[in-house]
């Protein structure tokens, strides 16, 4: 070896030691990164689960809720429907005895029951009289209100187009 060797030598090891301590601190720093990114991985998972698991309860709550509230609107209809036909059985059964009910307006003998679509008809003085009218008889009660075929009827009626028909039949 020469004595400009030496130096070359020495400068050569002191820039491989320079290089292998950039490459430790490089190899540090990306160390240090990768575990950052790691643990923020780690953090976003332990989140995801977390809203999983809140996300769990609400929709349990919800469903709970929910079934509360349909179980309430059942119960509701039922009743409702319960009381409806309690009224319209009510209602049908004052039909039948609406005659007798009403004697002080039309004499309960010139009425006919008809049922449907219109419940009686009158033939008011047809007992003691030469002039009669015929009336036609809805009754309703509570806040029941006509059909569309008991409008049609009344309006046939307004409209004066109720006729007198006779039908021979053979036989």
């Amino acid at each position: 070896m020469t004595d400009q060797s030496i130096p070359l030598l020495l400068g050569l090891v002191v820039a491989i030691i320079v290089v292998i301590v950039l490459i430790n601190i490089n190899a540090k720093n990306v160390s240090s990164k990768v575990s950052a990114r790691v643990l923020q991985i780690e953090n976003e998972k332990q989140f995801i689960e977390r809203i999983q698991i809140l996300k769990g309860e609400i929709d349990a709550s919800t469903e709970e809720k929910l079934s509360e509230k349909i179980a309430a609107r059942k119960e509701y209809l039922i009743e409702d429907a319960i009381r409806r036909s309690a009224g319209v059985t009510k209602g049908q059964v004052i039909e039948h005895f609406a005659p007798f009910m009403i004697v002080d307006i039309l004499n309960s003998d010139e009425m006919v029951f008809v049922g449907s679509p219109i419940d009686l008809i009158s033939f008011t003085g047809i007992d003691e009289h030469d002039d009669i009218s015929i009336d036609f008889l809805e009754i309703k009660t509570g806040n029941s209100a006509l059909s569309r075929k008991q409008k049609l009827i009344r309006e046939a009626v307004l409209s004066k187009r109720v006729f007198y028909k006779k039908v021979y039949l053979n036989g």
